[in-house]
C-alpha cells in the first residue's frame, strides 16, 4: 500500500480508524493484544524504511482502560496497555463544551426561529444576572444555543454521561427528553435540570461503566426511599403540599442526586438559592424570596423522613446534599427515635431551645409544681424592673399563677402543644375565667399556635441525634461500624443537629409570632406580637404592661443612681433657699437634664436654672405634706403607686422636704 502511493505521487497514507473501542470490545484477551499489535505495526516496524509514511488517527472516546472496566484483573492485558500507552496519547482532544455547539448544530433544528429568537431573548433578560452565579463562565449566548435546554443541564449531563455506557450518551439524552419526555414543551419555558433524571436514571434501572454502585445507590435511594416519602407527605394535611409544590420538590430532589455525581453542577457546594434557581420557572405574582423559603420547608420535611438528605445552614445559603453510602443515616436515627420518645424527651429539647429564643437562658429557674419561672429584669424608661415569667400550660394553670406583684407584671407563656383533644381556646378560656374570677391585672397570657406533628417531629428528631452522639447512643447505635464509618455518622448528626436547631428556631418563630396570641388581663393590650423576635416581643409586651399600668412615670435621660440623686438633692436645697436661679457645673447640669427635667423639677437655662415647685410631682408631695404633723409612709405610698417611682426617687422628694 505504501509502495502504491509513492508510485502514485503521494506523499504517504494517512489511516482514519472509528468506533476503536467498540471492535476492540468484541475480542478476546489474545486477540486484543494481538490487533493492538497489529495497529502499531502499522506504523512502527522491524523491517525497514517503507517507501512512504503511513498514519493513523483512531477515535478513541474514553481512555481504554476505562472502557474495559471488566479487564481490571487482566494484568497482562493492562500491561500491553501501558506499553504502548505513548502510541495513543490524545493529538487533538475536543473539549468537554462541545456539546453545547454539538446540540445547537445537530440537536435544535428551529420550526420557527423568529419566535423561538423572541422566547430566548425574553429568557435571557430574565436570568442573565443570575446566569453566570449558576455556571462558571457562563454567558446569555449559552442560553441561546441550547434553548429549550437550560445551560446547567448540559454541564451536567458531561458529567453524568461519562459515567455510564457509551450507547447512553449526552447527544442521545438530549434527544430523549425533547421527543420522549417532553414532546410538548410550551415556548419559552425551560427544561431544568432535574427533568433529565428519568431519562438519566429510568424506574427499570441503570447501567453504568463507571461508580456503578454510586449510580446505583442514586437509583436505589429515589426510587425506594424518595419517592414513597413524598408521597407521604402529600397526604400530609399540615404541609398543604398541592400537585404544583410536589412537581417543584421532585425537580429539586432530583438536582441534589444529580449535583453527586455532576461536579459541574454541585461546584462548591449545591446552595438553597443555586438549587432554586436551577429549576426555577417564572411564576407571576410570586416572589423569589417566596419560592426559596417553600423549598427550604418542603426540603427539610422530605428531610424528616429520609434524613440523608441533609440541609447545612439556613436560608437561601444553606448547602443541599445527599449522603449515599452503605452507611445510612434514616436507619440510624429511625432507631434512636426509639430511643428518645415520651413527653419527657421533647421538654428536654424544648426547654432549652425556647428560653434562648426568648433570650431568657441566663436567668435562674425554679420548677414549682407543673410550673418553671424566673424573675424577668426589664430596663423600662431608664429604670431596672423585675416581673415573673412563667413557662406553663396555661389551660392547667392555677388562678395564682396570673397574680402580679406590687409595681411588675407577669407573662405567662403557654407550651405550643397539649394533650390530645384540648385546644388554645381551652387557654384563652381560662384567662377570661381569671379575669373574671379576680379582676383586672397587669398579666398577659402569651399563646402559640399547637405544632403541628411534623413541626413536633422536629423535637424528637433532634433528641434522636443529640442521643446518636452521646456515649451509650454510640455503643448502642454505632456499635457494628467502623471507626471510619463511624465518624462519618458523627459528623452527619453533628450537622443534621445544627439544621434542627436552625429548623426548631423557624418553627417557635412560627408558633409565637407569626400565629401566636396575646391574652391580657387588662384593657387595650394588642393581642398580635409585632416584634420580629420572640426575645423582641417578650420585651415589648413588659413595656406596654408597664406603660399601662404607671402611665405618669417619668421618661429618664438615665438610670436613677444614689449619687447622682444626692447630687440633685443638694442643687435643689440650694436653689429652694435663694428662690433664684443658680450657676450650675458641668456634672450638675447633666444630672439636671437626664433627671430634674424628667421629673419636672427644673427650669433648665444655659449657664443657671431654677428649682420647680408647680409641677405634679413635687406639688402633689407638698399638698400631701401640708399640714402640722405629716407621715412619710402614706406619700411614699402615693408616689410609688400612682406613678410607680422607685425607692431611691422616693427619697429624693421626702429628704427634699426634710432638708427644705
Amino acid at each position: 500500500m505504501a509502495g502504491h502511493a509513492k508510485a502514485q505521487g503521494f506523499g504517504g497514507v494517512v489511516l482514519m480508524i472509528d468506533e476503536l473501542l467498540l471492535w476492540l470490545a468484541e475480542k478476546a484477551k489474545e486477540e486484543f493484544a494481538q490487533e493492538i499489535n497489529d495497529l502499531n505495526v502499522i506504523v512502527d516496524h522491524t523491517t525497514g524504511q517503507r517507501p512512504a509514511p503511513v498514519f493513523v488517527f483512531a477515535a478513541v472516546q474514553r481512555d481504554l482502560k476505562e472502557f474495559f472496566p471488566d479487564l481490571v484483573d487482566e494484568s497482562q492485558v493492562h500491561e500491553h496497555l501501558d506499553h504502548h500507552s505513548e502510541r495513543f496519547k490524545p493529538y487533538i482532544k475536543l473539549q468537554d463544551v462541545e456539546l453545547r455547539h454539538i446540540a445547537k448544530g445537530r440537536v435544535l433544528r428551529q420550526k420557527d426561529p423568529a419566535a423561538v429568537a423572541q422566547a430566548v431573548a425574553e429568557l435571557a433578560s430574565r436570568h442573565q444576572k443570575i446566569m453566570p452565579a449558576l455556571l462558571a463562565g457562563a454567558d446569555p449566548a449559552y442560553l441561546a444555543d441550547v434553548y429549550p435546554f437550560h445551560p446547567a443541564l448540559i454541564e451536567m449531563l458531561v458529567d453524568v454521561t461519562a459515567l455510564m455506557q457509551r450507547e447512553r450518551s449526552a447527544l442521545r439524552l438530549l434527544y430523549e427528553l425533547l421527543v420522549i419526555h417532553h414532546p410538548d414543551l410550551p415556548l419559552g419555558e425551560f427544561l431544568p435540570v432535574g427533568s433529565a433524571f428519568p431519562a438519566l436514571f429510568p424506574p427499570a434501572g441503570v447501567e453504568a461503566s463507571k461508580k456503578i454502585e454510586q449510580m446505583q445507590d442514586i437509583h436505589q435511594q429515589y426510587y425506594a426511599r424518595l419517592k414513597p416519602a413524598m408521597a407521604e407527605l402529600e397526604k400530609d394535611a399540615s404541609l398543604g403540599l398541592d400537585a404544583d409544590r410536589l412537581k417543584a420538590l421532585d425537580q429539586l430532589i432530583r438536582t441534589v442526586l444529580l449535583a453527586e455525581v455532576s461536579p459541574r453542577l454541585k461546584q462548591g457546594g449545591l446552595t438553597m438559592e443555586r438549587l432554586v434557581q436551577l429549576n426555577s420557572v417564572d411564576v407571576e405574582g410570586e416572589s423569589f424570596r417566596g419560592r426559596v423559603k417553600v423549598a427550604h420547608g418542603d426540603l427539610f420535611a422530605l428531610s424528616q423522613k429520609v434524613p440523608d438528605l441533609q440541609i447545612v445552614g439556613t436560608g437561601k445559603t444553606a448547602i443541599v446534599r445527599y449522603v449515599l453510602g452503605r452507611v445510612s443515616m434514616t436507619e440510624i436515627l429511625g432507631r434512636a427515635r426509639s430511643k428518645v420518645g415520651g413527653p419527657n424527651k421533647r421538654f428536654e429539647v424544648f426547654w432549652p431551645a425556647i428560653k434562648k429564643a426568648l433570650g431568657v437562658g441566663g436567668l435562674k429557674w425554679n420548677r414549682k409544681g407543673p410550673i418553671d419561672e424566673a424573675e424577668w429584669p426589664l430596663m423600662w424608661r431608664r429604670t431596672r424592673r423585675t416581673g415573673a415569667l412563667r413557662l406553663c400550660n396555661v389551660r392547667e394553670a392555677s388562678y395564682d399563677a396570673f397574680e402580679t406583684d406590687a409595681g411588675a407584671f407577669t407573662i405567662l407563656v403557654d407550651y405550643p402543644w397539649d394533650e390530645p383533644g384540648h385546644t388554645v381556646d381551652e387557654d384563652r378560656l381560662k384567662a377570661a375565667s381569671v379575669r373574671k374570677a379576680r379582676g383586672t391585672h397587669y398579666t398577659v397570657a402569651w399563646l402559640p399556635r399547637h405544632m403541628t406533628p411534623t413541626e413536633l417531629d422536629v423535637l424528637t428528631d433532634l433528641a434522636a441525634v443529640r442521643y446518636a452522639q452521646t456515649s451509650a447512643g454510640q455503643e448502642d447505635l454505632l456499635e457494628t461500624l467502623s471507626p471510619q464509618d463511624r465518624a462519618k455518622v458523627l459528623e452527619q448528626a453533628n450537622q443534621r443537629e445544627g439544621t434542627l436547631l436552625a429548623k426548631l428556631d423557624e418553627v417557635l418563630h412560627e408558633v409565637y409570632v407569626c400565629q401566636g396570641e396575646l391574652v391580657a388581663l387588662i384593657s387595650d393590650v394588642d393581642t398580635r406580637a409585632p416584634r420580629e423576635t420572640l426575645a423582641e416581643n417578650l420585651e415589648h409586651i413588659t413595656t406596654v404592661l408597664m406603660d399601662r399600668r404607671f402611665p405618669g412615670h417619668p421618661q429618664f435621660g438615665a438610670e436613677p443612681r444614689k449619687g447622682e440623686l444626692e447630687l440633685l438633692l443638694r442643687w435643689m436645697v440650694d436653689a429652694g433657699d435663694v428662690h433664684a436661679s443658680v450657676a450650675y457645673d458641668d456634672a450638675t447640669g447633666k444630672v439636671l437634664r437626664t433627671l430634674g427635667q424628667p421629673l419636672e423639677l427644673v427650669n433648665l437655662g444655659q449657664v443657671k436654672a431654677s428649682l420647680r415647685l408647680d409641677s405634679r410631682y413635687i406639688k402633689d408631695v407638698l399638698q400631701r405634706t401640708d399640714q402640722d404633723s405629716v407621715a412619710w409612709g402614706p406619700v411614699a405610698e402615693h408616689l410609688r403607686d400612682t406613678y410607680g417611682l422607685q425607692p431611691l426617687v422616693i427619697d429624693l422628694f421626702l429628704c427634699f422636704l426634710c432638708q427644705r
